[in-house]
């Protein structure tokens, strides 16, 4: 629940305590071994985050909470190398923007952290996996509509990577890394992706693997047009099926196994 400044209200042993983006990497630290608290306020503070960035019409993004958010999944995934089993049961099975784009920071960053990754390269990482999706916020299709998008609609939404660069510079976030991670986040490696249908090698570690966190995700969440896949189901859809298979790194898509 927020209160009227904004701050989120948990409930621990009869005791009132008032969370932010400013106190959250604090309340983690202690809370660490409490997996059902920390999700439910991560995913309270990461809601208050999009709401705040959807309703503005600077397209603002709240520099301290996002880092707050990004280095207190780090810190949790770092202390304890069985985080992503554990959380998995705990995730939302929702495919809004707030949701869908914490899930896949989680599984990038689990990936980026078994590819070990150093801290900074795993704040980049997040960073491009929390605000891959952001310019969706001029294109609405993909997490309002309730029904599979024609193709005039298909090729909106592909605006949103373009649409997610402005919005970056806009808030001067401009680290090549980062950048690169989010424009090319649906290219595949067969060439079928967009919007420069690159290759292989020529995509960028970082979007390779939201991409594989990306789909990953949207399969395992139910759709109006379909029920979710279970992690098994979606793993075997991505490595094995003949529209899949040839589209993503496949040693990525493995670590979401470990």
């Amino acid at each position: 629940m927020l209160d009227e400044g904004g701050k989120e209200t948990l409930y621990s042993k009869n005791k009132k305590s008032a969370i932010d983006c400013k106190t959250l990497q604090t309340f983690i630290k202690k809370n660490k071994s409490n997996i059902t608290e920390t999700i439910e306020l991560l995913y309270m503070l990461n809601n208050h985050f999009f709401d705040e960035f959807l309703s503005n019409d600077d397209n603002k993004i709240d520099v301290l909470c996002k880092d707050s958010i990004i280095k207190s999944v780090i810190f949790l995934i770092q202390n304890n190398e069985h985080y992503l089993q554990k959380i998995m049961p705990e995730l939302s099975n929702n495919y809004n923007l707030h949701a869908h784009s914490f899930d896949v920071m989680v599984y990038s960053l689990h990936i980026g952290n078994l590819l070990k990754y150093s801290y900074g390269q795993l704040l980049k990482l997040g960073e491009a996996a929390l605000l891959h999706d952001i310019g969706e916020k001029k294109t609405d299709y993909i997490f309002t509509e309730e029904r599979k998008l024609d193709m005039d609609e298909m090729e909106l939404t592909k605006k949103h990577t373009e649409n997610a660069i402005q919005i970056l510079m806009h808030n001067n976030i401009k680290d090549p890394y980062v950048t690169s991670a989010i424009e090319q986040h649906h290219e595949r490696y067969d060439g079928s992706g967009y919007p420069n249908h690159l290759q292989r090698f020529e995509i960028n570690d970082f979007a390779s693997i939201l991409a594989v966190a990306d789909v990953f995700d949207a399969l395992t969440i139910d759709r109006p047009y379909r029920k979710k896949y279970t992690t098994f189901e979606s793993l075997k859809l991505m490595m094995q099926d003949s529209s899949m298979k040839d589209k993503f790194n496949h040693d990525y898509i493995k670590l979401l196994l470990a």
